[in-house]
């Protein structure tokens, strides 16, 4: 659902906090290293505490104010050029219980907690490799482990040391389980990578490009990316930036790199991140917020 709503141009935001189970640390820590050296940092977190906030249209007038209006007395969610004093013609006359003012602006969002993983490479990257590798890994993860699309998720968190950080977020309740084994199990992100190799039409072993024309079958050789590979309906957005090329030699590392865990960490602080391609701003304290679905 959050996807549908992203495609129907709301303009999403994600937060998310690694929580503590009775005193014991709900993070896990870990890193991925090949000879070279570090490839790719991991944090995973059980039952993380993940919201999505709806700070409004992507087209709106004016990007700077953030929810939308409603009128508290009626729960009557207001038009975007309604103005705040203004009052639907059967309703004119009326005011709210105790002179509270009808008419306030909300932020909704849903919370819910899920278990998550964020990752950060150890080298600088464009954008275009921060997408692709998100979506690759997504894809890595979901073959070899056997998941549905709609049971793991990604997307891009800002990352001002351009290391594209990536947040990946199990949907069902308690999780399938494949993410806190690329922190536990050693073998689990090699596989992951090869897979994610061989979806891209690499080998994953020599990284040789196996995509080719093929008359007999309709198809043309995947030049970029193609939907038998890495783009799908719920990335079209970001269609443009996707690039198989651009992380074939990540792929190649992470199919030998050894994964390290680290003392679990106590810290347990919200991070407010944006979808990657929105504006990175937070819900001011003078907003009121719902928890209700964002519409």
């Amino acid at each position: 659902m959050r996807k549908e709503r992203r495609r129907a141009g709301f303009e999403l935001q994600t937060s998310y906090r690694f929580g503590h189970h009775g005193g014991k640390p709900g993070r896990i820590d870990a890193t991925a290293a090949d000879k070279q050296g570090p490839v790719l940092t991991l944090a995973y977190g059980d039952s993380a505490t993940v919201r999505v906030t709806n700070i409004g249209r992507r087209r709106r007038q004016n990007p700077d104010i953030h929810g939308y209006m409603i009128d508290v007395t009626t729960g009557r969610w207001l038009k975007e050029n309604e103005r705040e004093d203004q009052a639907a013609p059967e309703e004119a006359g009326l005011e709210a219980p105790g002179g509270v003012k009808r008419k306030q602006r909300v932020i909704p969002y849903v919370e819910d907690r899920r278990n998550i993983l964020v990752t950060r490479l150890s080298a600088v990257v464009s954008p275009e490799t921060a997408v692709t590798a998100a979506i690759a890994l997504e894809r890595g993860i979901e073959a070899a482990f056997q998941l549905e699309d709609s049971e793991l998720s990604s997307e891009g968190l800002p990352d001002p040391e351009r290391r594209a950080r990536a947040l990946f977020i199990e949907s069902a309740e308690g999780g399938a389980g494949a993410l806190r084994r690329l922190v536990d199990d050693p073998d689990a992100l090699p596989a992951a990578a090869r897979t994610a190799l061989q979806i891209m039409h690499f080998d994953p072993d020599s990284g040789a490009d196996l995509s080719t024309d093929e008359p007999a079958a309709g198809r043309e050789r995947c030049v970029r990316a193609c939907y038998d590979c890495l783009l799908s309906y719920g990335n079209q957005r970001v269609h443009e930036m996707i690039n198989r090329h651009l992380v074939r030699d990540l792929m190649l590392r992470l199919t030998v790199a050894a994964v390290n865990n680290q003392p679990p960490s106590g810290q347990s602080h919200p991070q407010t991140h944006r979808i990657r391609g929105q504006p990175n701003s937070s819900p001011g304290s003078a907003h009121a917020t719902c928890a209700c679905p964002t519409r």
